[in-house]
């Protein structure tokens, strides 16, 4: 995700002549640091946007399963004497690497009741709909999609790249090699970064990060800042500890933006931040905390899986508890977390966690 200004731009146009000073307790710093979170997360858009906002998950998440349906019926998955997703697949001639996201599909539809399995196999559900039904309950979704997109400044290029053809989607699923050129809006941005620029959910989250890091490296001569985004290359991540740039234990400050769960090796990167931080640096990670099933069926979840052809999901759904256990285990602690639970926007899943290193590396578990 990318504001119209970074975290660290915000940072820098903020720096103060102040110092740190040894008499502050820890207590007192993480007082502030949550009172600047509070702040920033009650900085909220207007009622009508986050009434659009509201109104696109509803409609979004009771449309993906259809989409879904509607893309198994295109492979000739579905059969009355049910079907092995691995079977199907090749039956289809569809690439190893959506195995996973197969599985995904099968696991949203089960939930809503559109498909069963029994003994091993998959079979349609009593109230799985029919095929024409679908079609016209997808085209009027879509119509109403486009209707509440008044909390994405680039409503429509964001909708033109959430959804493919049908025929594309399939295209890319049988031809991995074809993604690039048949899902990405253009060469020069990719699919998935494209998806989370300007919005007023992603704004509304920048502002936070931007906060609780103004917060964190206020008063610090010359902090250094370390920011990673979804189009960070992958091997620079894994390899963070190790870059002449990063070296161990230099880093004031991590901001991770909806990168975390997408990574192979979640607690090494974990652990390779942990090492770049100074001794009681922050991380700020902003990422999702629950599962959206619109998110496992758009261009940029077929793009994802074709382009990485990970055999482990590529994107982990992680609970808000999960996260924290993950950041505990690798030597965090929790300063606060927004937006905080029943509050408003917290419907979208979305969560700024600040966590801090523990100063001593015998607080990291191996």
């Amino acid at each position: 995700m990318n504001g119209d200004k970074s975290a660290h731009q915000c940072v820098a146009n903020q720096q103060t002549d102040s110092h740190f000073s040894p008499a502050i307790t820890a207590s007192s710093i993480h007082g502030e640091w949550q009172r600047a979170g509070h702040q920033a997360a009650q900085r909220l858009p207007t009622p009508e946007v986050m009434a659009s906002l509201a109104a696109f998950h509803t409609e979004s998440e009771s449309m993906a399963p259809l989409i879904i349906w509607q893309l198994l019926h295109e492979l000739s998955f579905a059969s009355a004497e049910g079907w092995l997703i691995a079977d199907a697949r090749q039956r289809a001639g569809i690439a190893d690497c959506f195995q996973f996201l197969l599985e995904k599909w099968h696991g949203i539809l089960e939930d809503e009741g559109i498909v069963e399995q029994r003994e091993q196999r998959w079979f349609a559900g009593e109230c799985a709909p029919s095929l024409p039904s679908i079609e016209q309950r997808i085209d009027d979704g879509k119509i109403r999609l486009r209707r509440c997109l008044d909390w994405h400044l680039e409503g429509d290029d964001f909708f033109n790249a959430l959804f493919a053809d049908l025929h594309t989607l399939c295209e890319v699923m049988r031809y991995p090699q074809l993604a690039q050129s048949r899902l990405s809006p253009h060469e020069s941005c990719p699919l998935y970064p494209a998806m989370h620029q300007r919005s007023m959910l992603v704004d509304y989250l920048d502002q936070i990060a931007a906060s609780l890091m103004q917060t964190a490296v206020q008063g610090r001569d010359g902090p250094q800042v370390l920011e990673m985004g979804a189009d960070t290359c992958h091997d620079d991540l894994h390899q963070l500890w190790d870059r002449q740039a990063c070296p161990s234990t230099q880093l004031d400050a991590v901001l991770a933006t909806d990168v975390l769960h997408r990574i192979q090796g979640f607690d090494a990167m974990l652990q390779s931040i942990w090492h770049a931080l100074k001794p009681e640096g922050v991380l700020i990670v902003v990422e999702p905390t629950q599962d959206s099933a619109l998110r496992w069926i758009t261009a940029a979840a077929v793009l994802q899986q074709a382009t990485e052809g990970y055999s482990q999901p590529f994107m982990q759904s992680l609970s808000q508890e999960a996260w924290l256990q993950a950041f505990l285990r690798n030597g965090f602690h929790l300063v606060g977390d927004w937006p905080q639970p029943g509050t408003a926007l917290a419907f979208t899943g979305y969560r700024v966690f600040m966590m801090q290193r523990s100063a001593s590396e015998m607080d990291v578990e191996t």
